[in-house]
């Protein structure tokens, strides 16, 4: 539908949506949209703007989508004020972007990142958010330049990966750490003016304390921006307050923004794996030349063919014939079955035959599914995929991806995340599961 906008007008756009100007100018996370440009809007993303001169607009709405006047500014006076003073004065190399779930840190950062951008300055972007990035894919901790202003990090092009393998941080916040470093130091190496660090929403608990201490000590920021709705990150910023090294900012959420329910972050989650695992290829790794990280059968050796036939002695000849693979590693032994029914009978034999070893038993058929990411031999991130088919007694892995052969892959890191053909999250393992 056709749309006009006065000058002076402030408007609140909810997604789906687009727009696509046909006369005037809009202004849009400090980037000025003008004619034939287009604007969009994915599904429960809010956009504010500012119009700059009468503007003419055609503006297509999806289901639940909405478009609407508002009096309240774009952004805070205060968030501007902000961000002005820490490109004017402060000039910080590092920037870390701390708050709860739905408080605004992409938009800040979005804000933060185009005013640099505005100045001909080269800006680095890492987002931390495994579940609701826009950088890479679930799973993932991406990282992005931009040297132009944006509207949304889907515009902006991946730099770098590093895979987690699952979405909820609380099991692998050491993995995370290690993760952010990493892609810190090879974005620096770049030469941006700026680094900014967008965090997840996970900040109540124990847990989520220490790890949030932890990332401010590890990558010692000089500022960070602390978004919060009343006070409720104080008990991670506060120890902090008297460093000379970093400088806390605090700042109020807007009210403007409404809430996520969990079903809607796992559609868009689902929306952004689509977008990832399209153009899929069937690619064989033999973890014999290529590692699997993260699996136990993987880092195991063939059991020795003289306690094989050890085994196969204390079997009937067709139970034994259900055995896919018997391996063993310093801690475990990795059995592999394709009929669950000798599971108890063979776990006996085993425990009284390997009595220092813990026996994991593994149905084959199981890994399918499994998210894995990919890497090339210079540790850069290639891409995520999934587990199609195991064949254990050759040590082969077949995997669906988006890389067109395997000479490419040096790396493979197992997921704890299980997707169905039309990747939904189906199931979620521990990690070294399989």
């Amino acid at each position: 539908m056709r749309m006009e906008f006065r000058k002076g007008q402030k408007i609140k756009v909810e997604g789906p949506a687009s727009l696509l100007i046909k006369d005037g100018v809009l202004w849009v996370f400090g980037k000025e949209i003008r004619s034939r440009e287009r604007i969009t809007i994915p599904i429960d993303k809010t956009i504010l703007l500012e119009v700059l001169e009468d503007t003419i607009a055609e503006v297509s709405l999806g289901e639940n989508a909405t478009i609407d006047k508002i009096e309240d500014p774009i952004i805070p006076y205060e968030w501007r004020s902000t961000i002005e003073n820490i490109y004017y004065d402060i000039k910080p190399l590092k920037i870390l972007i701390l708050g709860g779930a739905n408080t605004g840190k992409s938009l800040f950062t979005i804000h933060l990142a185009n005013f640099y951008s505005t100045e001909n300055e080269k800006v680095g972007i890492i987002d931390e958010d495994l579940g609701q990035s826009e950088i890479g894919p679930p799973t993932v901790i991406g990282s992005t330049l931009i040297t132009k202003p944006i509207t949304s990090f889907s515009q902006s092009r991946l730099y770098d990966g590093y895979f987690i393998g699952t979405i909820d941080p609380e099991n692998v916040t050491e993995n995370i750490l290690v993760g952010v470093k990493i892609l810190l130091e090879k974005i620096l190496k770049e030469d941006p003016s700026v680094v900014i660090i967008n965090t997840d929403g996970w900040i109540f608990g124990e847990k989520a304390r220490r790890f949030k201490i932890n990332m401010i000590n590890l990558l010692r920021p000089e500022v960070v921006v602390a978004i919060q709705r009343f006070n409720e990150i104080e008990h991670i910023i506060r120890p902090f307050e008297r460093q000379k090294w970093v400088q806390i900012i605090r700042l109020l959420a807007p009210t403007i923004l409404k809430p996520r329910s969990p079903e809607l972050r796992k559609l868009i989650r689902e929306s952004m794996y689509i977008r990832y695992l399209k153009d899929l290829k069937i690619i064989k790794v033999n973890i014999h030349k290529i590692p699997l990280m993260f699996s136990s059968y993987a880092s195991s050796f063939p059991l020795p063919l003289k306690s094989m036939e050890k085994i196969r002695s204390s079997l009937k000849e067709d139970s034994f014939k259900k055995i896919e693979y018997i391996g063993m590693n310093s801690e475990e032994l990795i059995v592999v079955i394709n009929d669950m029914s000798i599971k108890d009978i063979l776990n006996d034999i085993l425990r009284s035959m390997f009595t220092d070893r813990k026996i994991k038993i593994i149905k084959k058929g199981e890994e399918h599914g499994i998210i894995v990411g990919i890497y090339d031999y210079n540790n850069k991130f290639l891409g995520i995929g999934y587990i199609d088919e195991i064949y254990y007694k050759r040590g082969i892995i077949k995997i669906r991806a988006g890389i067109r052969s395997s000479d490419t892959v040096g790396l493979i890191c197992l997921g704890q995340l299980k997707l169905d053909e039309k990747y939904n999250e189906r199931k979620r393992i521990k990690m070294w599961d399989l």
